[in-house]
């Protein structure tokens, strides 16, 4: 899903030269982070679903879509740096028993 709305936000900037000025970063950045050699800020995300403007038909869709994913992408961004623990602790068996 977040290639379709990429794609689409590409579409509407015209070319990659206006996102990445959109983006506020330069056109090779936004290359890199288009092939996966660099990862995307939550500012970049926020361009890219503001950007993201479909048809009216589906707009009321694709706005609910983008709204779950956009949440989802920053909880993961404001959780990946807190501290992963594990959900369950293993538990020791004692096999002196």
């Amino acid at each position: 899903m977040f290639r379709d709305i990429l794609n689409m936000a590409l579409h509407n900037a015209g070319n990659q030269e206006n996102l990445a000025a959109k983006m506020d970063i330069s056109p090779s950045a936004l290359s890199k982070k288009l092939k996966g050699e660099a990862g995307w800020s939550e500012n970049d995300l926020d361009v890219i679903f503001r950007e993201s403007v479909f048809c009216g038909q589906c707009q009321l869709r694709h706005n609910q879509e983008v709204a779950a994913l956009s949440e989802t992408i920053h909880i993961i961004l404001k959780n990946k740096d807190a501290e992963q623990k594990p959900l369950f602790k293993k538990e020791k068996h004692d096999e002196s028993v």
